[in-house]
């Protein structure tokens, strides 16, 4: 009897479809992440040169500050949004500072940077955004938009779940070019 490594077709099939639909979903998520953003920019509530007040009539949602691309080229990933103060004054004439310094996530894309976000309260709101060193850049803008929070769940989902499922094809491809050792008799 001689030992041979027999592969696994089974697995090595089923781990390479996993891979491709995991890169599929993966890329799904991205290109929502991306649009998702896009969307709020294009609709944003306003837009202004950092250090200039924003002012609209805001309602009971949630609302994002994104930083968005320079005009020089400079793209926002390379701006350390943590340096940028936002403040939001409430129609009801109470002040919140906007906590840009630390995030769970924090969405990038050349459509902009997300640099944080606050519950809106029905009526007028201004937010204005000024680097915490006080330099000003004429290129620097920022813009507030109301958040599509489902958008943004579906998005890190279908991102995460496309990773596990890329991770679990891995796995499977490993198994099936491994294979399994068989004895077979010895033919003389």
């Amino acid at each position: 009897m001689r030992v041979i490594t027999e592969r696994r077709r089974r697995p090595f099939i089923a781990g390479l479809a996993c891979c491709i639909a995991g890169l599929g979903i993966t890329l799904g998520g991205a290109a929502l992440a991306f649009a998702t953003q896009a969307l709020e920019v294009a609709t944003a509530e306003g837009r202004a040169a950092v250090g200039s007040p924003i002012s609209f009539p805001a309602d009971d949602e949630t609302y994002g500050i994104i930083l968005l691309p320079e005009a020089t080229g400079v793209s926002p990933d390379q701006i350390p949004v943590q340096n940028l103060q936002c403040s939001v004054m409430h129609p009801d004439g109470s002040a919140q500072e906007v906590d840009t310094a630390s995030s769970g996530s924090r969405l990038e894309t050349s459509a902009g940077r997300e640099a944080g976000s606050f519950e809106g309260r029905a009526g007028a709101t201004t937010v204005t955004c000024a680097w915490r060193d006080g330099h000003t850049s004429p290129g620097d803008f920022y813009s507030v938009a109301t958040l599509s929070e489902t958008a943004h769940l579906i998005g890190n989902i279908l991102l995460i779940g496309g990773v596990v499922v890329i991770g679990v094809g891995v796995v499977l491809l490993v198994i099936g070019i491994r294979g399994r050792s068989v004895r077979v008799p010895i033919q003389a």
